[in-house]
């Protein structure tokens, strides 16, 4: 049997999809954030080694 929904339950669906895609798109982004910490910070230690084998 259907259930035809009114105008306030179907925006409060829709609210309620939008509000879990926002929260995985945050967790997506400050993963990526870290990751990018990281890559940043291996960078410089391998500069920094490049530095001590050239000298």
């Amino acid at each position: 049997m259907w259930h035809y929904l009114t105008s306030e339950e179907l925006l409060a669906s829709i609210s309620d999809a939008l509000k879990a895609i926002d929260g995985v798109a945050k967790a997506a982004g400050e993963r990526a954030g870290g990751t990018m910490d990281i890559a940043m910070r291996v960078s410089e230690i391998n500069n920094k080694s490049n530095d001590l084998y050239f000298k």
